[in-house]
C-alpha cells in the first residue's frame, strides 16, 4: 500500500476545497414561523453586493408556509440550500448549518430581521483589510413604525486583539454577544457549538469564538436591521418569563466563568464573576418575589462556593460584595433588605427635599465654592451650565456659552467668571445667596429645553429665578414648546408664575416662534439671538479633505420619521454617494465634562470630513454650518428645527425640505464639487449678546 502516495492526494484534495472556499461566506438563517417576514430577509441576502454565498435555510419544523418558502428560494436561486428538520430551537438550527456550512467565512441572520445590500461585502473587506477573523458591523432596532439606533454611537473603526475585544464582551458595553452582527472565519467553529434547547444562547458561545480570534475589528456601519416583534424570543417578557431566562443567563455566565478560571485567565475571570454576581442576586430575588424555590439552592450554591472571590473581586463595587450576606441569608432578610431599600428611598426623597428647602431660608451652610471677587474685580459673571447627558448639542451649547463668556469677560476686566457645573446647581445656589452682589449677573444654559418637554431642565432654570430674583439674569438662546396636553398648560402657569416674579430678567429665543410665545406670557425683556453654537463657526479648525455623506437622524421621542422615510432617505444617499455614514449627535452614552472637548472635536472631525450632511437634528444643522459642510435638514416634531433654520436662511450651503420627498429631490440633485470655501460668518450674530451681557 502506497501511504504516502495517498496521504499526498488527501492532502492535494484538501488544497482544492480550500481554494474553492476562499472568500465565501456562507450565511445561515433559522426558519420558524416567520411566513411574514421570510420574503423580506430572503430578498435582503440575495441583493447582496458580495455574491460568493452560500446560503442555508434551517426549516426548525416550522408550522406555517415557512418551509415551503424556503424550498421556493432554493429553487430560484443555486447558492440557497434548505435544511428541513424536527422544532429544535435557535441553537439546533444553527448547529445543523454549521455542520454542513462549506464557506471560509460564516454569517447569521435571523430570518424576522433583515440587511444592508452592502452588508456581507463590508465585513469582508473588514476582514481582509484588517487581517481579522471577526468583523462586526452596527445595527439598526425597527419597533413599529419606528426605525432606532439603541446602542451607542460608533464613527470610526476600531481594531482589537482577541482578548481586548473579550474584555468589552464580557463587560457587554460596545460589542454584544448577538450571532448576527457579525463574520466570522469559519475555522473557529472548529468543535464550537450553539448550546441545545437555551435562550440567550449567544452569551454560551460568543466569547468562546472570541477566546480563539487573535484579531478582531468594528466597522462603523449600519448593516443589520434587528427587528422587534411580538412574540419574539427578545420582546417584552413578564416576571415569570424573566426568572427562567435569568436562570438560563446565569447558566451560560457561570461555564463562561469558569472557561476563563480553566484556562487562568484570572483577570478575565474576575470580569465574568463580577458580570455574574448581579444576576444570581436578582434571581433570588426574584424567586423570593414569585414565592418558588426552583433553582435557589443551585444558584445559592454558587454563591457559596465562590464567597472568597466574590470578596477579592476588583470589578465588583463594596456595595455588591456586602449584599452577599443578605442574598445568602434566609429569605425573610432579603425580603427584609427589599422593604428597607424601598423605605431609604423615600427618606432619602424627602432628605433631598429638606437639604433645598433650608438653604433657600439661608440655615444650611455649604461653602464649597470660591466666589470672592479677585483684586481689580468688580463684579461677577455667574455662568450656570445645565446638566448635560449622551446629546453632544447640550455639550456644544455649554463648551460654546463658556468660550464665548470667556471672551467677553477677557476684554472686560471689571468682570469675573464662574462657571457652574449642572450637578452642582443646588449647592452652588444654596451658598451664592449668601454672597452675591447686586451688580452681579447670572447667565443660564441656553438649548431646547424650555416648556414642558424637558421638565428635569426646566427644574434647574427655575431653581436660579427662584434664588435671584432681584439681580440680572439673562437666559442664553432657548428654544420653548408647550405639549398640547393639561400636562403642557400645567407646565406653562407654573413658569408665569416663576419666571415673572424676577425683576431683571432677559431671556433670549433662538427662533422666531419662541419669542412670539415667550412675549405672550413673560413679562421678561425678549430678545431673538442665534443658537450659541454658531457662535464657534470659524473658530474650529476644518479639514479640507471630504468623502461621501452622512446621514444624521435622531431616534427619540422628537423624531418625525418613520422606518420607511429613514430607509427611503438612506437609499437616496447610497444611489449618490458610495460612501454613506450614519451617525447621530446623541451617542448613546453619558459623557463626561471632562470628555467633552474631546467628544465634541471627534464629532465635528465627522461633520467636517463630510461632502453633504442630510440631518433631522438641529445641531446636526448647526455643526455642518461651523464646519462648512452642506447640509440638507428636515424638521422633528414641532418647531424647532425649522424656526432655527429660518434664523440661517441666508446661508447658502444650508437647505431645508419640508418633508422627505422634498429632500430625496434634493439629495438626487446635489452636486458633491459645491463645498463652501469657508465656514458661515456668524461674527455680527452676538454683537447684541455683548451689550445684553454688560448692560448695568
Amino acid at each position: 500500500m502506497d501511504i504516502q502516495g495517498d496521504n499526498e492526494s488527501q492532502n492535494e484534495d484538501m488544497e482544492i476545497r480550500m481554494r474553492e472556499r476562499q472568500g465565501y461566506i456562507t450565511v445561515i438563517v433559522p426558519v420558524y414561523n416567520v411566513e411574514k417576514y421570510l420574503d423580506r430577509c430572503m430578498e435582503s441576502i440575495l441583493a447582496q453586493t458580495y455574491t460568493k454565498l452560500e446560503i442555508i435555510l434551517v426549516d426548525d419544523g416550522a408550522a406555517d408556509s415557512s418551509g415551503a418558502i424556503c424550498d421556493s428560494y432554493a429553487q430560484k436561486d443555486e447558492r440557497v440550500q434548505v435544511i428541513h428538520k424536527e422544532n429544535g430551537g435557535l441553537s439546533s438550527a444553527r448547529n445543523a448549518a454549521l455542520d454542513i456550512a462549506q464557506g471560509e467565512y460564516i454569517g447569521f441572520v435571523d430570518s424576522d430581521d433583515y440587511i444592508s445590500v452592502d452588508m456581507f461585502e463590508k465585513l469582508y473587506q473588514a476582514c481582509v483589510q484588517y487581517e481579522s477573523e471577526i468583523a462586526i458591523c452596527c445595527h439598526y432596532t425597527e419597533r413599529g413604525d419606528r426605525l432606532l439606533i439603541e446602542e451607542p454611537i460608533v464613527d470610526e473603526s476600531i481594531q482589537y486583539t482577541g482578548v481586548e475585544a473579550l474584555e468589552l464582551l464580557i463587560r457587554d458595553q460596545g460589542i454584544r454577544n448577538y450571532a448576527w452582527d457579525k463574520l466570522y472565519k469559519a475555522s473557529l467553529f472548529q468543535s464550537i457549538r450553539y448550546p441545545d434547547g437555551r435562550n440567550y444562547e449567544d452569551i454560551a458561545t460568543t466569547y468562546l469564538l472570541f477566546y480563539r480570534a487573535k484579531r478582531i475589528c468594528s466597522i462603523p456601519r449600519y448593516l443589520y436591521y434587528y427587528q422587534i416583534r411580538e412574540g419574539s424570543i427578545s420582546s417584552h417578557v413578564e416576571d415569570t418569563k424573566w426568572l427562567d431566562n435569568c436562570y438560563q443567563i446565569i447558566v451560560s455566565q457561570t461555564e463562561r466563568y469558569h472557561f476563563m478560571k480553566e484556562h487562568k485567565e484570572e483577570r478575565l475571570a474576575d470580569l465574568c464573576l463580577a458580570q455574574l454576581v448581579p444576576y444570581l442576586y436578582e434571581y433570588i430575588r426574584l424567586g423570593l418575589r414569585l414565592h418558588t424555590s426552583l433553582h435557589r439552592t443551585e444558584v445559592l450554591t454558587l454563591l457559596n462556593k465562590e464567597w472568597e472571590n466574590i470578596q477579592n473581586n476588583s470589578f465588583l463595587s463594596a456595595k455588591d460584595r456586602r449584599l452577599y450576606k443578605i442574598y445568602t441569608a434566609a429569605p425573610i432578610v432579603v425580603q427584609s433588605y427589599q422593604r428597607t431599600k424601598e423605605a431609604v428611598k423615600k427618606v432619602q426623597d424627602c432628605r433631598y427635599k429638606l437639604k433645598n428647602a433650608l438653604g433657600e431660608a439661608g440655615i444650611l451652610s455649604v461653602d464649597r465654592f470660591d466666589f470672592q471677587l479677585a483684586k481689580g474685580k468688580e463684579r461677577r459673571i455667574i455662568f450656570f451650565e445645565l446638566p448635560c447627558f449622551d446629546n453632544l448639542g447640550d455639550h456644544a451649547i455649554a463648551y460654546a456659552q463658556k468660550k464665548y463668556m470667556e471672551a467677553l469677560t477677557a476684554q472686560r476686566p471689571e468682570y469675573q467668571l464662574y462657571t457652574i457645573d449642572g450637578w452642582d446647581t443646588v449647592e452652588a445656589v444654596i451658598q451664592l445667596t449668601k454672597e452675591i452682589g447686586k451688580k452681579d449677573v447670572i447667565v443660564c444654559q441656553g438649548g431646547g429645553n424650555m416648556g414642558s418637554l424637558y421638565e428635569f431642565a426646566e427644574a434647574f432654570r427655575q431653581k436660579l429665578l427662584k434664588a435671584f430674583v432681584d439681580n440680572r439674569i439673562i437666559i442664553f438662546p432657548q428654544t420653548i414648546y408647550f405639549s398640547q396636553d393639561e400636562q403642557g398648560e400645567r407646565t406653562k402657569r407654573k413658569m408665569v408664575k416663576v419666571y415673572n416674579k424676577c425683576k431683571r430678567l432677559t431671556i433670549c429665543a433662538r427662533d422666531a416662534v419662541s419669542a412670539q410665545t415667550m412675549q405672550s406670557m413673560f413679562t421678561a425683556d425678549i430678545e431673538s439671538v442665534n443658537d450659541i453654537v454658531a457662535y464657534l463657526s470659524g473658530r474650529i479648525p476644518v479639514q479640507t479633505q471630504r468623502k461621501g455623506i452622512v446621514l444624521c437622524l435622531r431616534s427619540d421621542l422628537e423624531s418625525a420619521l418613520t422606518t420607511v422615510e429613514k430607509k427611503a432617505l438612506r437609499q437616496a444617499c447610497t444611489e449618490k454617494a458610495s460612501d454613506v455614514r450614519i451617525t447621530d449627535t446623541c451617542l448613546g452614552r453619558d459623557i463626561d465634562r471632562q470628555d467633552r472637548e474631546a467628544m465634541l472635536m471627534k464629532k465635528w472631525s465627522v461633520f467636517a470630513g463630510a461632502q453633504l450632511v442630510v440631518t433631522d437634528r438641529l445641531h446636526g444643522m448647526i455643526f455642518s454650518l461651523i464646519m462648512g459642510t452642506p447640509c440638507i435638514v428636515l424638521g422633528n416634531n414641532h418647531h424647532k428645527v425649522k424656526a432655527t433654520y429660518a434664523t440661517f436662511k441666508d446661508c447658502k450651503y444650508l437647505q431645508y425640505a419640508e418633508n422627505v420627498r422634498e429632500a430625496v429631490q434634493m439629495i438626487a440633485a446635489w452636486k458633491p464639487d459645491e463645498i463652501p470655501v469657508t465656514p458661515y460668518n456668524t461674527e455680527e450674530y452676538y454683537k447684541k449678546l455683548e451689550q445684553l451681557v454688560i448692560m448695568q
